[in-house]
């Protein structure tokens, strides 16, 4: 039988600034001033009952001295970084499965660390506060949903273990709409054939899930049950048929400048991760939001596939005029790279280009050697540059915090430099 551990970050977002920002620690901490909404919420905040999704009005009226702050996912990726790869000390047998989660396959590990699993759990928990300042909670099960289940059941910082002999008193306790992959459109019929609980779906008769279950369904109920018929998957992602890159941000403009700015940011952080997959895009898409969250879109198809914004950026802004309304008021940009191939499919019989497209793939390899090693946007584009000292604003009831230089744990002094790369000559 398997042994997996599900590592859950508790609150993450608002945890991982607490962590850049030590006197914060210890008051409500939100993220999400760029939304109009709560995206994440520190405990704090919520033992006053503030949840995701919460309106940013209704917090300033539940918890007037609350620290309100843009989402800084820049930060946030770094700390996910770090997170997933302490586990990976631990064990090689890591999925990450979103920014804040892994699954880890620990099947053995008590012997290889002459203890038990609950104890590796907590030595895992103690290095991730010790390094990072935040904390995790783990569930152990012998399959990724129980797991899940157990890393839910007591945050923060808890360690809770599902087996097989013991599940029926936690799946007793669970809504069925709770239990991971199960959605609202078919908890809604479970609770119509009078199954409302997890424990009562694990205890379907076998003959009636096959008769009645498609094969998602299937699958849950036999974690559910113990058996472990999803695996841990290692292996990062290869294939995209899309990247996209979208950025709210406050307040709302309808500075052309500013708005193109933002832009060309979306496209150098879609480009920077379709090349690190060895990626060329066919076609570009171009996405403005509204402050009253009506939205436009164009598209053009290229026609020469590339990855490098100097060769994109004209495209866009070509889109940009047409769907640019100067009356309005704008709080998201976005940029979505299609018809993605690899680039050993690249055409490479149209002349000149095919050489001028080899100067630039020397050029931006460069730049993503030292955006790795300084930080990402480091070297940018000349038409991002004006995003570089761009501060959050402040807002009215004065509780929303100019960002300062952040300093993770474990980094040196030194100050971020910014290198603009203002013309591609090729």
């Amino acid at each position: 039988m398997r042994t997996i551990f599900h590592v859950d970050g508790d609150a993450f977002f608002a945890a991982c600034e607490q962590a850049v920002h030590p006197d914060w620690v210890g008051r409500a901490v939100i993220t999400g001033a760029e939304r109009g909404i709560v995206s994440a919420a520190s405990y704090e905040a919520k033992a006053k009952g503030v949840s995701r999704g919460t309106a940013l009005w209704d917090v300033h009226r539940i918890i007037p001295d609350a620290i309100i702050v843009p989402s800084d996912y820049e930060t946030y990726s770094t700390f996910s970084n770090r997170m997933f790869n302490i586990v990976r000390r631990f064990t090689p047998e890591v999925e990450e499965y979103s920014i804040d989660e892994a699954f880890v396959d620990v099947t053995g590990c008590d012997r290889m660390y002459n203890c038990s699993y609950n104890e590796l759990a907590l030595r895992i928990q103690s290095v991730v506060v010790r390094e990072l300042g935040i904390s995790v909670s783990i569930g152990i099960g012998p399959s990724k949903v129980l797991a899940k289940v157990g890393s839910k059941w007591k945050k923060p910082s808890g360690v809770t273990e599902i087996t097989v002999d013991t599940r029926e008193s936690y799946l007793s306790k669970l809504d069925v709409e709770k239990i991971w992959g199960i959605g609202n459109a078919h908890a809604a019929r479970f609770r119509m054939a009078g199954i409302r609980t997890a424990w009562q779906f694990a205890s379907m008769p076998e003959s009636t899930m096959k008769q009645s279950l498609y094969k998602p369904l299937k699958e849950i109920w036999h974690e559910l049950n113990g058996t472990s018929v999803n695996p841990v998957i290692t292996s990062i992602k290869q294939a995209y048929k899309s990247i996209s890159k979208v950025k709210t941000f406050t307040p709302p403009s309808s500075n052309a400048l500013y708005l193109k700015a933002r832009i060309m940011r979306n496209l150098e952080n879609a480009c920077i991760k379709a090349r690190r997959y060895g990626l060329l895009a066919g076609s570009v898409g171009l996405y403005l939001r509204k402050q009253d969250f009506r939205s436009a879109y164009g598209e053009h198809k290229l026609a020469i596939a590339s990855v490098y914004p100097s060769e994109l950026f004209s495209v866009l802004e070509n889109m940009f005029d047409t769907l640019f309304d100067q009356r309005a008021l704008y709080r998201a940009t976005g940029v979505v790279l299609l018809g993605l191939h690899s680039t050993g499919q690249a055409q490479k019989s149209l002349f000149s280009h095919y050489n001028a497209s080899k100067k630039l793939a020397g050029l931006y390899k460069s730049m993503d050697q030292i955006n790795r090693r300084y930080g990402k946007h480091t070297v940018a584009t000349g038409t991002s540059l004006r995003l570089t000292h761009q501060p959050y604003h402040t807002s009215s009831r004065g509780n929303i915090p100019i960002r300062a230089q952040k300093r993770l744990i474990g980094e040196t002094s030194r100050q971020r430099i910014n290198i603009p790369l203002l013309h591609v000559v090729v």
